[in-house]
């Protein structure tokens, strides 16, 4: 038997419909949260988009794990509830919510399931059916899937609080806002797994770096425009220094003046302030200079893996 087609998008509408129901929930719960990747680029502006078109793709029930077209969001939950039972609490919220063990949807195209409307009861509505039917049945049924990367604070080298976030209006309304992690740490997410991205020999994650670049280059444009710098001091993750965040950005800085963008160079230098461009300035290169450099890399090449499609 053919294992079900499950049909996922990164429309940015679909997607922004499935955070605004994901925050809406969430805050119920009490659970503070904020998006990053690709997405949150997206809603910062970014025209770079992380899918082209729909993806269609195959995925057994067993969930091995397949090409992913997703919004990432970063939790910070009690250490009383793990992050599978927190899905389900969602998922009985919401029945557009769908938790197929590795992976987490919403499920926007409900009226997938109005033609068995002659086989349900009279007194069965469309939103309940979807609730009868198992997750991967739900999934191969609708053709507007969002898929969810649920991620927890403090984990892979993401912050270990969501305490500074910056909310994004809404495009759907004025009165709505969704909460992405602040710009000005932001950026390290990318820059992090840039740096890990050039020791790769996978041409996928190299293929990934130049589209991390892409987004580096961007933010920092974004910065500029909106008078704020890089903050170091506020990035605040295990594992993960100063050292080693002063020590990726001049990673970056090397390579784009080893490409001679000195647009990029200019503009990045803009965005740090006095003391921390400093010691970017002065230190030389990472590799000679700091023999912790792969320290901690079987966690943060995890991150690279984990986060490949944003």
């Amino acid at each position: 038997m053919a294992p079900p087609i499950i049909h996922t998008t990164s429309n940015h509408n679909s997607q922004e419909h499935a955070a605004q129901v994901l925050s809406e929930t969430l805050t119920e719960l009490s659970i503070r949260h904020a998006y990053i990747g690709g997405f949150a680029w997206r809603l910062l502006g970014s025209a770079r988009q992380t899918e082209i078109g729909e993806n269609v793709f195959r995925q057994v029930l067993a969930d091995i794990p397949c090409s992913r077209y997703d919004i990432d969001v970063l939790i910070e939950s009690p250490d009383t509830l793990n992050l599978r039972t927190l899905r389900e609490k969602m998922a009985e919220i919401d029945k557009r919510f769908t938790d197929t063990v590795l992976k987490f949807y919403f499920v926007e195209d409900l009226d997938a399931f109005s033609e068995d409307s002659e086989a349900q009861s009279s007194d069965e509505t469309i939103e309940f059916r979807p609730k009868e039917r198992t997750g991967i049945e739900l999934l191969s049924r609708s053709k507007s899937n969002v898929l969810i990367e649920t991620l927890s604070a403090g984990t892979l080298g993401l912050p270990d609080s969501v305490d500074l976030v910056y909310n994004v209006p809404s495009t759907a309304s004025a009165d709505l806002t969704l909460p992405i992690l602040h710009p000005s740490i932001l950026i390290f997410s990318k820059l992090q797994r840039w740096c890990m991205s050039l020791e790769s020999t996978r041409p996928k994650t190299l293929r990934k770096a130049i589209t991390d670049s892409q987004d580096i280059d961007y933010l920092i444009g974004w910065l500029i425009r909106n008078g704020m710098l890089i903050a170091f001091d506020d990035y605040e993750a295990k594992k993960v220094p100063k050292e080693k965040l002063l020590r990726n950005v001049r990673m970056y800085r090397e390579r784009k003046e080893s490409e001679e963008d000195r647009v990029v160079v200019t503009q990045l230098e803009e965005v740090l302030n006095e003391a921390d461009k400093a010691m970017i300035l002065a230190s030389a290169s990472p590799k000679a200079a700091d023999p912790e450099v792969d320290k901690n890399n079987a966690e943060i090449m995890q991150f690279v893996l984990v986060s490949l499609p944003i």
